[in-house]
């Protein structure tokens, strides 16, 4: 019986040790599922990193696919762990400031007010089950744009407390997700955050299309992608529809190589002049006209028929809109507008090949550092960028159906996918798949391989710049985190051995250490 005390004693212990455990681990749990990881962790973020975001010169924030968001305060020298509700998936950082920002996940948006030490959820008007989030762009601490893989939009203009959804614009066709191209229809958003003289702030947004808004996110319009091939175009006679035998010959010849690409879309457009209009139709009577125009674009699908183009790419621009009457209650200019849309093209028939999207990251330049305001990267190395004007009308130069042109530009000498770009002082830098990391100088604008660690092959999946544009960081699978100090032209392992120059055209692709 003496004994049954100390046991006791021993036993009533063992439980206090318990509850002071448990206690210490709700402590670390804020209200909500808040999780906070050690409160210094040297050797960094692990797992796979999926986002960066800087916000001054030394203090910067990475997030992983765990769920995890991790801050330094010494430009990647050290790290502690963010505190945020229970989160799967994130995806994309945006600071609009030192202190305010957004994170994103597949399902949640996430709002930060001190730096990235602590983050709170917000709510979009859709259910999480039905969303898929794929981007985010901040404005300001108050204003913010989110996209998801469906072309959905949302916006907010109150640092996220309610956030709206946006109408989409008109529809741009979009490559289909099985052709190689990006599987969400936008999978990356990029806004200008200097408003300009004129207070206007664009945005840009890009997957399997491409749209652009000049009011920070609230009204968008399409842009194409306008493929290195130009056609010249054909004029008709007065009341004829032929094609001219000369014109039909020079288009077969230089679509000849185009025929199995099944990127490329052939948008077709015919116009009238001014004495077809006056003279082929008879007052009050449009059918004659609406008919000639379809006359003239059945040619020109007919040419490119005889080519070899497959008619399920052949796309009509300006068809003769026979149901008009319908829409004369909403829109009683609808047609005096369609008729200044084919007098401006005049009497000719015209071929744009635009070719689709498959974009997967956007960098907004402001000071247009890099020779384009926008500039894009995707699958297959392949590089694009926008005009430097804003959007307008069809009638504009460079403008196909009302829609902006963007072109293709050489990208890096390799296949492999590109998965964000970033302007830093010493020129873009595009980083993805199979230890993807690029530069291209603002001189010549032609792509390298910067100097940088030894070769690795993990997936390079975001990359960003301090505000100066100096410090740069690159994160990728694996943990894998890169440093630039120089404004991109150099990368090193933060704490690790000194970067190793290598070779910046290897004919693999791949970097060698000289």
């Amino acid at each position: 019986m003496g004994d049954r005390g100390p046991r006791r004693s021993l036993l009533e212990r063992a439980l206090a040790g318990g509850l002071v455990a448990v206690a210490l681990l709700a402590a670390s749990c804020r209200e909500g599922g808040e999780s906070a990881g050690p409160p210094d962790a040297p050797a960094g973020p692990t797992g796979d990193l999926v986002a960066v975001a800087w916000t001054d010169e030394s203090r910067l924030l990475v997030a992983t696919a765990a769920g995890a968001i991790h801050l330094s305060r010494d430009a990647g020298e050290h790290w502690s762990r963010a505190h945020l509700p229970a989160t799967r998936g994130l995806q994309a950082l945006d600071m609009a400031d030192a202190q305010a920002g957004w994170a994103l996940a597949r399902r949640s948006v996430l709002r930060t007010e001190d730096g990235g030490a602590s983050w709170r959820r917000q709510r979009l008007p859709r259910p999480e089950t039905r969303l898929a989030l794929t981007g985010l762009a901040a404005i300001d601490g108050r204003r913010a744009v989110a996209i998801d893989a469906d072309g959905l939009r949302w916006t907010t203009r109150d640092g996220g407390g309610v956030w709206r959804r946006v109408e989409a614009p008109p529809a741009v066709e979009a490559g289909p997700a099985e052709s190689g191209g990006a599987a969400a229809l936008l999978a990356s958003i990029a806004c200008q955050r200097d408003a300009g003289s004129a207070g206007e702030v664009r945005c840009w947004a890009a997957g399997r299309v491409v749209e652009e808004s000049r009011d920070g996110g609230e009204t968008w319009q399409p842009v194409v992608l306008r493929a290195a091939v130009e056609l010249p175009s054909c004029t008709f006679e007065y009341g004829r529809v032929v094609v001219p035998r000369e014109t039909a010959a020079a288009w077969a010849e230089s679509l000849a190589g185009l025929r199995h690409r099944d990127d490329l879309q052939f948008r077709i457009e015919a116009g009238l002049s001014s004495a077809e209009l006056e003279g082929i139709a008879s007052e009050g009577d449009t059918a004659a006209l609406f008919e000639r125009l379809e006359a003239r674009l059945e040619e020109l699908r007919g040419v490119l028929e005889d080519a070899g183009i497959p008619g399920d790419r052949i796309r009509l621009v300006g068809a003769p809109r026979w149901e008009y009457e319908d829409y004369l209650d909403e829109t009683p200019h609808r047609l005096e507008r369609y008729w200044q849309g084919r007098l401006a093209l005049g009497p000719r028939g015209r071929i744009e090949v635009v070719e689709s999207s498959s974009i997967r990251g956007l960098v907004a330049s402001p000071d247009e550092r890099d020779g384009a305001v926008v500039v894009g990267v995707g699958d297959a190395g392949r590089v694009v960028e926008g005009p430097g004007s804003s959007p307008g009308s069809g009638d504009e130069p460079g403008a196909v159906d009302g829609a902006r042109a963007w072109r293709s530009v050489p990208g890096p000498p390799a296949p492999h996918g590109l998965l964000a770009v970033a302007a830093g002082d010493a020129g873009l830098v595009a980083v993805g798949e199979q230890g993807g990391l690029w530069r291209r100088r603002a001189d010549d604008r032609a792509w390298e391989r910067p100097v940088g660690p030894p070769p690795f092959f993990e997936t390079l999946r975001a990359v960003a710049f301090s505000p100066s544009g100096r410090r740069g960081v690159a994160v990728g699978d694996g943990g894998r985190l890169l440093r630039s100090l120089d404004g991109g032209a150099s990368w090193s392992i933060p704490g690790g051995e000194p970067a190793a120059p290598v070779d910046t055209a290897p004919q693999d692709g791949h970097p060698r250490v000289r």
